[in-house]
């Protein structure tokens, strides 16, 4: 899931600074942003013990999706609360991968598959911030966030429906 990704690098100070905040609150806003995902990263283990493996996807994918579409809906400083849910999902989606490749792949496969998904991700990241970017001079901010939403909506259920029938 890789909207996060064009969000972070590419889009969050100029879509915090359409929201109203001035360049000089952005340091604060990024302190506190990164410090409440360190404080809440504790429970990630927990959450994910309760939800299980199937929930965990389908909980990640859809948070994504809805607050992508909520972000470029609504233009009020409240929605910097959303930015930090996304960033708490982002961790939480890490640490999800993170376990279940652990869990689900044989030690001496696991290497392998780390690499083969750094690779992965590193290609999909170079199209995907290269096509942010396109669309970002084409479209408006908020209207690239409805797209990664629903994008990321549309693109992800019907791998997670199969996968978990």
């Amino acid at each position: 899931l890789m909207p996060v990704s064009i969000l972070t690098n590419l889009a969050e100070q100029p879509y915090l600074i359409s929201l109203g905040f001035s360049i000089t609150s952005l340091g604060f806003i990024f302190a506190v942003t990164r410090g409440f995902i360190g404080l809440v990263s504790n429970f990630i283990y927990k959450i994910e013990r309760k939800l299980k493996e199937k929930l965990s996807f389908f909980l990640v994918t859809g948070v994504y999706s809805v607050i992508f579409v909520l972000l470029g809906l609504f233009n009020i400083p409240v929605m910097v609360v959303l930015v930090m849910i996304l960033y708490f999902s982002r961790d939480y989606k890490n640490a999800l991968i993170e376990t279940y490749i652990n869990n689900h792949i044989e030690s001496h496969q696991r290497a392998t598959v780390l690499s083969i998904q750094s690779l992965s991700l590193n290609m999909a990241y170079t199209v995907y911030i290269f096509i942010g970017g396109v669309f970002l001079d084409m479209f408006s901010m908020n209207t690239v966030l409805v797209m990664l939403g629903v994008t990321t909506f549309v693109m992800t259920m019907p791998y997670l429906i199969l996968k978990y029938r």
